[in-house]
């Protein structure tokens, strides 16, 4: 499954799976952060839209993001950025409230969180390494 262009910002994290082979051996899967420069790969033969796809959103992940893992609250993860709180809790898949706000759509991906937190509060949610 092959990520929108318009679902691409600079800095966003993404898996890329390439689809070409180096001396016989398939190229490995490997998580990128998408930098400007990035657009200039697109259509050439190391990178299509194709084979770009989306991160899934984890425990791990969540942590590497800013979360902080709460026991006391029905809300296991709580993410403060730029004056906005956002509440995680798995069950099957992750449900999200944003203050006391329950948001429908479930947040699966790395980048939809990305951009999310950016459309909300102007900020960049950035990765640590693990």
């Amino acid at each position: 499954m092959g990520v929108k262009a318009e679902e691409i910002m600079i800095r966003n994290w993404f898996r890329h799976k390439p689809v070409w082979s180096y001396r016989n051996e398939l190229c490995k899967e490997l998580d990128f952060q998408w930098e400007d420069g990035d657009w200039d790969m697109v259509g050439e033969s190391l990178m299509s839209l194709d084979s770009i796809g989306p991160i899934s959103l984890t425990e791990e992940r969540l942590e590497r993001l800013g979360a902080v893992k709460r026991f006391e609250s029905e809300w296991q993860y709580h993410l403060a950025v730029g004056g906005i709180k956002i509440y995680f809790r798995f069950n099957k898949e992750w449900y999200s409230a944003i203050e006391d706000i329950y948001l429908g759509s479930r947040i699966q991906h790395v980048h939809t969180l990305q951009n999310l937190v950016f459309a909300l509060s102007g900020r960049e949610l950035q990765m640590k390494n693990p």
